[in-house]
């Protein structure tokens, strides 16, 4: 039964994600006018009944900083070249994820304990890489993380300190129940998520 409770959750989860994320590549969209390309992988593992890590790669392709546009090609060669100028694009891309993923984290679970971890980027994606032709390819990668604990609300139970959540779920499992918990996540603009 807890198989099918979180297959249910995870099922449920990925729907309301892909209905909600915006693709890059729509025809009909402003796309091109956004100065921001982003590819945002999230996968998602539930620890037990009450607990769940989000894991993120954020693949930068392009990034507009200080009303700057960069590619991955130009952060690279900042980087190298004026290794100062460099990481401070390197710091303001880590902020602008941390922004955008603490945004959406921390209103789709603001009744929960959210417990996320710093930006960090990938030096290989950045260091030794040759330029291929395209300036975008290949992206500069950076990793998010983050550990959610759902409280007894998220489940529509009223908060009762005596109770552990973990045991009323069970419990309401073993009763024949089924639990969904529906989470609504968003994409900004130029950014293409995948779950």
């Amino acid at each position: 039964m807890k198989k099918i409770v979180f297959l249910v959750l995870g099922v449920a989860l990925l729907l309301v994600l892909n209905l909600t994320s915006v693709s890059v590549s729509s025809s009909g969209d402003k796309t091109p006018e956004i100065p921001v390309w982003i590819e945002a992988t999230y996968r998602i593992t539930f620890i037990n009944m009450t607990t769940m890590n989000i894991s993120s790669t954020f693949a930068v392709h392009k990034i507009c900083i200080d009303k700057n546009n960069f590619t991955a090609d130009s952060i690279r060669e900042n980087y190298t070249d004026n290794p100062e100028v460099g990481m401070e694009i390197i710091n303001k891309t880590m902020e602008e994820i941390d922004n955008a993923f603490n945004t959406v984290i921390n209103t789709t679970f603001a009744n929960d304990t959210v417990e996320s971890e710093p930006t960090t980027e990938d030096k290989s994606t950045i260091i030794g890489v040759v330029p291929g032709g395209d300036e975008y390819q290949p992206p500069i990668n950076f990793t998010k993380n983050a550990t959610i604990t759902f409280n007894m609300t998220s489940f529509g139970f009223e908060e009762n300190p005596e109770l552990k959540l973990d045991d009323v779920i069970r419990g309401t499992l073993k009763m024949g129940a089924v639990i969904n918990k529906a989470f609504e996540l968003k994409a900004d603009a130029g950014y293409k998520n995948t779950f």
